[in-house]
C-alpha cells in the first residue's frame, strides 16, 4: 500500500466516514460525525502514533474555519509564486500568537501577516533561503503545520467539491 492509501485507511478507521488524501505529504480532506475539530485532531495523532511510531502536528479544520482562512488572502502573489506564500495552521488558534516572532528575522523583501485563524508568510526569495522560512520549520514552528498557497488553493477545492 502507498503512503496515502496507508493515511487515507487511518482516516477512515479514526472516525472519517469519507476521506481523500492530496500529495502524499499529510495532506487530506474528510467528512467526518465528529463535533469537534480538537477531538478527531487527537484521534488521527493517536492512531499515526500508535501505527507508525511518530508524532506529528495533526490539524483539523472544519470547512468554515478553512473558508476563512482562504479568505484572509491580502498577500497572494502571482500564480507562479504561490509556493512561495506559506499559511501556519494550529489546531488552538490562541497559539498562533507565538508567531510574532519571526517579525524579528523577516528579510527587507517578506510579509508576515498574523490573523486569529491563520499566519501567511510571502518569501520571494523561496522558505528554504528564507531565516523567517527556517524559524517556521524550526523550534518556533513545533505545534504547527505549514502549507504553500498552492496547496490550501487545492486543499480548498477538494473541500468544497466534497462538501457539495
Amino acid at each position: 500500500m502507498s503512503a496515502a492509501a496507508d493515511f487515507k485507511a487511518l482516516l477512515l478507521q479514526s472516525g472519517c466516514r469519507i476521506a481523500t488524501t492530496l500529495l502524499n505529504r499529510g495532506n487530506a480532506v474528510a467528512e467526518s460525525t465528529a463535533r469537534w475539530p480538537r477531538a478527531l485532531a487527537a484521534a488521527i495523532a493517536a492512531a499515526l502514533r500508535s501505527r507508525f511510531g511518530f508524532e506529528v502536528p495533526v490539524i483539523v479544520k472544519s470547512l468554515p474555519e478553512f473558508d476563512t482562512i482562504v479568505a484572509r488572502k491580502r498577500l497572494v502573489p502571482a500564480v507562479e509564486e504561490h509556493r512561495r506564500l506559506l499559511v501556519a495552521f494550529a489546531q488552538d488558534d490562541r497559539a498562533l500568537a507565538n508567531l510574532k516572532a519571526l517579525r524579528a528575522v523577516l528579510a527587507t523583501e517578506e510579509e508576515f501577516l498574523l490573523y486569529d485563524c491563520a499566519a501567511f508568510l510571502y518569501c520571494p526569495g523561496g522558505s528554504l533561503r528564507s531565516r523567517a522560512g527556517a524559524a517556521l520549520r524550526g523550534r518556533l514552528g513545533a505545534g504547527f503545520t505549514t502549507r504553500n498557497w498552492r496547496t490550501v488553493l487545492k486543499l480548498h477545492a477538494l473541500a468544497h467539491r466534497g462538501a457539495a
